[in-house]
């Protein structure tokens, strides 16, 4: 193999060819820079051709966030609260400018006139207070003038309105004109039946309290809930003018008030505060006792075996004042408690007894005039059936209350007389030489 010869190991070429020495490669170089210059001059001919100007590159020079990104997002969001803050706001100001709506009053009452016809009393039994001058009175559609009894400001519960007429009105009503500016009047309540003239009602005097539509359950606080007031004056009359007798006899001896299995006097208390006192180790006189209190929904039972040689028990709706008597082993008395427990005493008389409410009252007394030719009143209604000596037993079967609650029955003793005031579901006596027998009269 041939040695290269020379010192020179690059190949060398002429210009036109593709290789070069250093020189040429440097001459190359320069050659394009003038090119390119000449070109730009070129460039500064055409002014519609923007030039941009280069810079040296800074490879220390990093890039830098632009802060004004999302500036437009938050101001839209602050618009849009703001916005909504100022509509919340005007819708508020319409609400709360507005005037708070007045509350109406609600309330009861009854009517009733005096004798002269001349004063209308009207009794609030029941609702709201209403102060003197925030309502007025029509009568029959005409305002009538007014005050309260005892000259207070407000006609509230228990209390009486007090209004002059000069003739009987048809219809009462009550209007409330304490409704807030532009509201306008209220009718609260009117009475719209015929107001009876009939009853004497003065100042704060409660015309009826009463319990008619009962059978055998005397709880006036159930049944009033069941009368309207238009209804009240009338009834109360009503109530102790029909369904009730009236009898006395003098001197009669035991056996007057009828004893045996069904003759019976139960009860079941309504209220606390009641009492019973019964007798012990059947002392006829009372000697020794023991009182037992009784409470809501404790039971009371009183049944004669025998004909009982004295006893009393009256009262009125919803009470019994007082129930006594019985004498020795007459009387059979349990009490069954609202606990559970009970009591049996037999024998033992019943010294006193108060009941301050009961809700119902089962009587199957049974009364029967035993001493002939006595001093006899009996008033059946309003019918005087005998007055004077009376020789002819009287019978009443199942003696009760009346329509208002009354009850009395009451013999003392050996020669006492005999007083009733009740309704019995039977009566019999003799009038005019024919026996009389009235059955199924009922409450």
């Amino acid at each position: 193999m041939q040695a290269m010869q020379g010192t020179d190991h690059f190949p060398t070429t002429n210009t036109n060819g593709l290789g070069s020495t250093s020189q040429d490669c440097l001459k190359r170089m320069r050659e394009i820079m003038k090119l390119t210059a000449e070109q730009l001059k070129t460039v500064d001919q055409y002014p519609s051709v923007k030039r941009i100007p280069l810079r040296p590159i800074d490879r220390n020079d990093k890039q830098k966030p632009d802060t004004s990104a999302g500036v437009s997002e938050i101001i839209g969001a602050i618009l849009l609260i703001s916005v909504v803050a100022l509509a919340v706001a005007i819708i508020g100001v319409f609400l709360f400018s507005q005037t708070t709506p007045t509350q109406i009053p609600n309330l009861n009452f009854m009517t009733g006139v005096d004798n002269t016809q001349t004063t209308l009393y009207l009794y609030h039994n029941g609702g709201d207070a209403l102060k003197v001058g925030e309502f007025s009175v029509l009568l029959d559609g005409k305002e009538a003038s007014y005050n309260v009894s005892g000259g207070g400001s407000k006609w509230s519960l228990g209390t009486n309105l007090i209004v002059p007429i000069s003739g009987m009105p048809q219809n009462v009503q009550i209007v409330y004109n304490g409704t807030s500016a532009g509201g306008g009047s209220v009718l609260l309540r009117q009475a719209a039946a015929d107001i009876v003239s009939t009853v004497n009602v003065t100042a704060d005097q409660l015309p009826y309290l009463d319990c008619s539509a009962a059978t055998n359950e005397w709880s006036c606080a159930q049944q009033m809930a069941q009368v309207h007031p238009e209804w009240v004056s009338s009834l109360y009359q009503t109530n102790t003018t029909s369904k009730r007798i009236s009898l006395m006899q003098q001197w009669q001896s035991s056996g007057t008030i009828v004893g045996g299995t069904r003759n019976h006097l139960n009860f079941t208390v309504s209220k606390p505060n009641s009492t019973i006192y019964i007798a012990d180790a059947k002392s006829p006189n009372c000697d020794g006792g023991t009182v037992y209190p009784l409470t809501t929904g404790d039971k009371v039972g009183i049944q004669f075996k025998s004909n009982p040689t004295s006893f009393t028990v009256y009262g009125s709706a919803p009470q019994i004042w007082e129930i006594t008597g019985g004498g020795n082993s007459i009387m059979k008395t349990t009490i069954n408690f609202a606990n559970g427990t009970s009591k049996l005493f037999d024998g033992n008389p019943i010294c006193h007894a108060y009941i301050n409410e009961y809700s119902i009252l089962d009587s199957t007394l049974d009364v029967t005039t035993t001493t002939p030719g006595r001093a006899t009143a009996l008033i059946v209604n309003e019918s005087h059936i005998i007055e004077g000596p009376n020789s002819i037993p009287i019978k009443l079967v199942n003696v009760h209350p009346i329509g208002n609650g009354l009850f009395l029955i009451t013999y003392g003793a050996n020669t006492a007389p005999i007083y009733v005031i009740g309704w019995p579901d039977a009566i019999q006596y003799y009038l005019g030489g024919v026996w009389v027998n009235q059955t199924g009269l009922g409450v």
